[in-house]
């Protein structure tokens, strides 16, 4: 029997609040953290190696980032009143946040950024309250444009990555390694079977990383030296508090990417709801607002450890589809295996030598997806004259202001250099735009 609404298979042996055999669960809950533990790893140690922090810091913020991602998917399955989801819901790190993290790390260190994560960790709960009002703001026009200009605001990061030999140059092997992982993860997301490209990442990865050892530059050493099973030691940055110009420069960003990371955790939790039970149902908005919630707690979470926010991902929709098993203690065999996973020094470090060279190229794709989901919002939104126009605007005014091209001796210093990135000046013109037409629709014709 099939759903016209997912095109899969109705056929659920066991619905979020029936008890399928413990074997069971553990076995679905490691295959999930299996799929989506690279990238809960990957995503902070791109953003601090790009932002080029210390290799403690780096070892605190992967390890507190795992942690918080197996706490969080545990909330989403239990729900206590309006938090949770009560669904299998993951929760990972969020590439939606790899610009702004690395510009704030920066431009102001760990303590900067983990004072605009806990401030940006009060809007989910806000869009939550609110959702009426965001959803007709934050429509798919403006949210696609805003996730289309993130790569035009961390594209140069991608070529400081892959400079990383003797006196700036590339080191030896590192070009292989790089084209070799983009290849191969573009490969397989294009042309494998829909089992495998989930898979994309971690083959893309691991190949690259293989070239690389070929070359010494995998830190083997590393590897080796790190112990089986240990406690993390504290590396806790602070605050910074002193609220200067960059800092009020990232904060629009970080709110617009929080927001938008919000609604993705939103589509997540309306998408978990629809393939986990036999009996088609009503989407139920107040399990909505506790995914969003249990967002908002993962965020703040990340600010007070000083790592890096998460949002919630769609992988268990499709495991659920295949597996027909919707429990809530999938998730919590989830969660448990991410927590259990950050006391496993040996296993993180098998990411942390990966050199630089590999996850420039795992950067680069992610960069071209994010832009391919943004264009993606937009179309699936419709598109007519009106909206074509604002995109392209915004677009262009994003570019321009990023990369200096539009008037910089004035815009640069316009509220304190807001405009100097990318992703604040094309939103802002995407959003006014978008209230215009809001505000004037009975007279266009």
């Amino acid at each position: 029997m099939t759903d016209s609404r997912t095109g899969g298979q109705t056929d659920i042996r066991y619905q979020p609040d029936e008890n399928p055999p413990i074997p069971l669960v553990i076995s679905l809950g490691l295959q999930l953290a299996g799929l989506n533990i690279a990238a809960v790893m990957l995503i902070p140690t791109v953003i601090v190696r790009a932002a080029g922090e210390t290799e403690a810091y780096l070892s605190w913020a992967v390890l507190t980032t795992v942690m918080i991602c197996g706490i969080t998917t545990i909330l989403q399955a239990l729900r206590f009143g309006r938090v949770g989801a009560g669904h299998v819901i993951v929760m990972c790190a969020s590439a939606t946040f790899v610009p702004v993290c690395i510009m704030a790390l920066s431009e102001g260190g760990p303590a900067m950024m983990a004072t605009l994560v806990v401030i940006a960790s009060l809007v989910p709960p806000a869009l939550s309250w609110q959702l009426p009002l965001f959803r007709r703001i934050l429509t798919p026009t403006v949210s696609g444009t805003i996730i289309m200009l993130i790569p035009v605001t961390i594209l140069p990061v991608v070529t400081q990555l892959l400079g990383s030999g003797a006196e700036g140059g590339a080191a030896p092997g590192s070009a292989l390694s790089f084209f070799a992982t983009a290849l191969i993860i573009c490969a397989i997301a294009l042309k494998a079977p829909a089992r495998m490209r989930v898979w994309a990442t971690v083959i893309g990865v691991a190949t690259g990383s293989i070239i690389a050892a070929t070359f010494g530059l995998y830190d083997m050493g590393r590897v080796a030296g790190a112990a089986w099973i240990d406690i993390p030691e504290n590396r806790w940055p602070g605050y910074d508090l002193d609220f200067g110009p960059a800092f009020w420069t990232l904060l629009p960003s970080f709110l617009l990417v929080a927001l938008v990371a919000g609604i993705r955790t939103m589509s997540s939790a309306i998408a978990i709801q629809r393939v986990s039970w036999r009996d088609e149902r009503p989407v139920d908005f107040s399990a909505v607002q506790g995914a969003m919630n249990v967002d908002g707690v993962g965020n703040m979470l990340s600010g007070l450890t000083g790592t890096v926010p998460g949002s919630a991902i769609t992988t268990s929709v499709s495991m659920t589809e295949l597996s027909g098993v919707a429990a809530r203690s999938v998730g919590i065999a989830t969660g448990a295996a991410f927590i259990i996973l950050a006391f496993l020094p040996k296993a993180v470090a098998v990411v942390l030598a990966i050199p630089d060279s590999v996850f420039a190229g795992y950067l680069f794709i992610m960069l071209a997806l994010l832009f391919m989901i943004g264009m993606k919002m937009i179309i699936e939104g419709g598109m007519d004259l009106h909206k074509g126009t604002i995109v392209g605007l915004a677009f262009i005014t994003g570019i321009g202001c990023q990369y200096g091209l539009i008037y910089p001796d004035y815009l640069d210093e316009f509220a304190g250099g807001l405009l100097r990135n990318g992703m604040n000046a094309g939103a802002l013109i995407i959003i006014l735009m978008t209230l215009f037409l809001e505000l004037t629709k009975s007279r266009v014709k």
